[in-house]
């Protein structure tokens, strides 16, 4: 999922650069599923084409997308659950390892 995750993040901060005038901004990865909050001034009526994009991307990994406003701010939300890693990032394997 790095590569799709990869693309929220991606999508999600220049979004909050480009659009909300927030003052923090907010990562929180899991293995299935990615959350980017901000403190700005929300959303805009209607949806623009980078969201119709990664919402078609997510989807076609049998995962979700959740955007809205948040207090405060936004919220972008992607969740794929029971989906696995196509090639597993050996260096997380070490850190999980290492925490045992």
């Amino acid at each position: 999922l790095s590569e799709l995750f990869g693309w929220v993040l991606r999508e999600a901060i220049t979004n909050v650069v480009r659009h909300s005038h927030a003052s923090h901004c907010t990562v929180l990865l899991a293995p299935r599923s990615i959350a980017v909050l901000d403190d700005g001034r929300g959303g805009t009526s209607g949806v623009g084409n980078g969201l119709v994009g990664l919402t078609e991307r997510v989807t076609a990994m049998s995962g979700t997308v959740s955007a809205g406003p948040a207090r405060p701010g936004w919220r972008l939300q992607v969740d794929v659950p029971g989906a696995a890693d196509t090639a597993p990032d050996p260096a997380a394997a070490n850190i999980a390892g290492a925490a045992q």
